[in-house]
């Protein structure tokens, strides 16, 4: 028997990218491999990687147990890396369980989170002592269960690390003692003048502890001034003013009313009760609940809001242009008012027609909003288009002011003004960041 000649093996011909480039252009349809090594994993190809490139060759050509053999080194490295500093916190456990805490089970605790001095009732989940989640409490009047985008955002301003962890004190760590002995300073030093050149700054406070504190402030320093920074002005309490003789808090019963027209009003972001307005107004959105009928929503706004977003028809108007559109709907629906510019045309009337005949249908069951920017005579017009068409006490209450208005108060303006001239010697801002949301025409940072 003659030995069995070997088969020579074919020479493996040289890699040409551009060749392989093309073939793979050429082809037409689906093409499959079972794996990628099939695509690639040719001698050829490896011997033109080594030779571009001989270190990203042998590490793309490692094999699977070479691969894991690298990543293990690689992560147990990292590990030794993250061991060579102490931790930055001390986690101690429990000495002393808490009553009713059971491991891995949250603890619920009721608490309200305000926004521009206004409370929302939440419930905050907290797991071993650490606050992680906020939801609306059911039993709050002012959330129904619900929450906005600002309480949700609070539980990462809680623990975000760009927090001061101190006091500091012209960008260096202080200490509390520190801060009194100052204060006790300064206290001093305004004993003998009244106050005079000491200014307090706030946002809209309707706390009666922090109403009360700082009237002890101004009867100890009686030549101290107050001034509350509200972003959206004053303009609404001073359009109850002019409607009704004395500022007044206005509370909206959306779930009553059929249409609402909204005049550059944003009620479904309304820091004090946006989140009951947005349940509300759910509500006479669901045939289901109402008999089959739903509500209307008109707004009638220079730039997009949520209830914009939310409304059946939106006219987009120019800021100035909102107090003419609202004029011309007054007289419509009977409400006489002086004579403004020329008469509305094409669009405008159209809306303006269609409007007031969907507000006089719904005698008592309509609803007229006015924004805050909007200047005090538009408020006190909204407020008289409402009366007229039998809104109040219905789907508009008035009540006495739910904040507390400073006497003298004139404001953040009032301020700069004080600031400009000389008249500020020590300013207290309480949870105010005007630095970030004044007005850039006051250029509040250049005065203070």
């Amino acid at each position: 028997m003659s030995p069995v000649k070997p088969t020579p093996s074919r020479p493996q011909a040289a890699f040409d990218p551009d060749a392989a480039r093309e073939q793979l252009a050429a082809k037409r349809g689906p093409v499959y491999w079972r794996s990628l090594e099939e695509l690639a994993d040719s001698e050829g190809f490896h011997r033109w990687l080594r030779q571009q490139n001989p270190r990203l060759g042998e590490a793309l050509l490692m094999d699977r147990r070479g691969f894991l053999k690298l990543l293990g080194a690689s992560l147990a490295l990292a590990g030794l890396a993250a061991c060579s500093h102490p931790p930055q916190t001390e986690i101690v456990p429990y000495v002393h369980k808490p009553v009713g805490q059971v491991d891995g089970l949250p603890r619920y605790f009721a608490t309200v989170l305000t926004r521009e001095g206004h409370a929302q009732g939440v419930l905050v989940a907290d797991h071993q002592g650490r606050p992680t989640k906020a939801e609306g409490n059911p039993q709050h009047p002012a959330s129904l269960g619900g929450t906005d985008i600002f309480a949700q955002a609070a539980i990462l301003q809680l623990w975000d690390p760009d927090r001061s962890q101190s006091i500091r004190h012209r960008g260096i760590t202080s200490t509390w003692d520190d801060f009194i002995a100052k204060a006790l300073a300064m206290s001093a030093r305004f004993e003998d003048n009244g106050g005079d050149g000491l200014h307090v700054l706030t946002g809209p406070v309707t706390s009666p502890t922090l109403t009360a504190q700082l009237d002890a402030l101004g009867q100890r320093f009686p030549k101290s001034r107050w001034h509350v920074h509200r972003p959206g002005g004053r303009n609404a309490y001073d359009g109850t003013r002019l409607a009704f003789g004395q500022p007044l808090s206005t509370r909206l019963h959306m779930d009553r009313a059929r249409v609402v027209v909204a005049l550059d009003a944003d009620p479904l972001s309304d820091p004090a009760a946006g989140t009951r307005y947005g349940h509300d107004y759910a509500i006479t959105r669901s045939p289901e609940q109402n008999d089959g009928a739903m509500s209307r929503l008109y707004a009638v706004e220079p730039t997009p809001s949520l209830t914009g977003l939310m409304a059946d028809h939106r006219l987009p108007l120019g800021f100035r242009e909102v107090g003419e559109f609202a004029r011309q709907l007054a007289g419509k629906i009977g409400v006489t008012m002086p004579p403004g510019a020329a008469p509305a045309a094409g669009e405008q009337t159209r809306w303006l027609d269609a409007i007031a005949a969907d507000l006089q249908a719904a005698h008592g069951a309509a609803l007229i909003l006015v924004g805050a920017a909007q200047p005090p005579w538009l408020h006190a017009l909204g407020h008289a288009m409402n009366a007229a068409l039998g809104n109040v006490g219905r789907t508009i209450d008035y009540s006495a002011p739910v904040e507390t208005l400073p006497g003298e108060d004139d404001g953040l303006a009032g301020l700069v003004s004080a600031m400009r001239a000389g008249r500020v010697d020590t300013l207290l801002a309480l949870e105010v960041n005007p630095v970030y949301d004044a007005p850039a025409e006051l250029e509040f940072a250049d005065a203070l």
